[in-house]
């Protein structure tokens, strides 16, 4: 079956009210968003090794967290999945960014989820569904990526072999050396020099090949390892309590949980003058008792 893919440009700076998204309630796997994200509506670029996932929230209250993929444009592609399509109304999302410890995400958009006439009883659509589906794409792109790198070692055993042929050829213009002594003397100097910087070469070549397989088996330690931390990072999601922050019309934080836990103390959130904030007749203030505080030039105040 096609898939339907819709074009987005979506912005971490300015909001994103004309990039709303429709689509069917209860459609499976056929529906994903191209995303170019920009700051400002300047392009940003993202490393291959960078992880994308699309956040939802449903009409119903639920959120969810699901894997893409990072394009060789520069775009992103990540997946409407069945979890985000299973209740009709305006799903809230926004696209996440992860690359080492950092995270960048977009200013959020909507999906407008219309109301599906048939209610297809028979279709998966859980949570777990979306997530399962998301890691196999996950583990597709990580064979993809080894594929291009197996066929940049052909490559590279490719123009080994067009190197060992040069130096056959090499030692073909010697033997036609030879048989001009009057040149000889000269040429072999300068073949000296050349093999000299040829030996040095070939050690750099192997010590880059050498350090070339270090990091190689290093990025692939490391990418298990991420690869473990999500899994780990998804199971953790599946038992983490939720905290909801409420805030009185007098100003104080109070927060309530769905374990039964104990919650953090209430706290005030009004802004004190002085404190958390200073007004400009206050700025002003401060700003002429440092100038007047200040020597001039002849030893009295500005």
């Amino acid at each position: 079956m096609e898939k339907i893919v819709k074009e987005l440009i979506l912005d971490v700076m300015r909001d994103n009210n004309d990039s709303t998204v429709s689509a069917k309630q209860n459609d499976v796997d056929t529906r994903f968003l191209r995303v170019n994200i920009v700051s400002d509506v300047h392009p940003i670029e993202f490393s291959p090794l960078s992880t994308v996932m699309i956040n939802a929230c449903r009409p119903d209250g639920e959120k969810g967290g699901f894997v893409g993929e990072i394009n060789t444009d520069g775009s992103v592609t990540v997946p409407i999945t069945p979890w985000m399509l299973n209740v009709s109304g305006a799903v809230k999302c926004d696209v996440s960014i992860f690359d080492g410890g950092e995270k960048l995400t977009t200013m959020p958009f909507y999906i407008n989820v219309e109301e599906s006439l048939y209610d297809g009883e028979g279709i998966e659509s859980s949570e777990d569904y979306g997530v399962l589906s998301s890691l196999m794409a996950e583990a597709q792109k990580i064979r993809e990526a080894e594929e291009v790198r197996a066929e940049a070692e052909k490559s590279r055993a490719e123009a080994e072999e067009v190197r060992a042929f040069s130096e056959g050829s090499r030692e073909n213009a010697e033997t036609v050396r030879e048989t001009n002594e009057a040149a000889r003397i000269n040429a072999e100097e300068s073949r000296d020099r050349a093999e000299g910087l040829r030996e040095i070469t070939e050690v750099a070549r192997e010590s880059a090949e050498e350090e070339r397989e270090k990091a190689e088996r290093l990025r692939a330690e490391a990418e298990k390892l991420r690869y473990d931390a999500e899994a780990l990072r998804v199971l953790s999601d599946s038992v983490r309590t939720t905290f909801v922050p409420s805030v009185s019309e007098s100003g104080v934080l109070s927060w309530s949980n769905d374990k039964g836990l104990t919650n953090p103390e209430s706290v005030s959130i009004i802004p004190v003058r002085g404190t958390d904030y200073w007004t400009e007749s206050d700025k002003s203030e401060i700003i002429s008792q440092v100038l007047n505080a200040l020597p001039s030039a002849e030893g009295g105040a500005f």
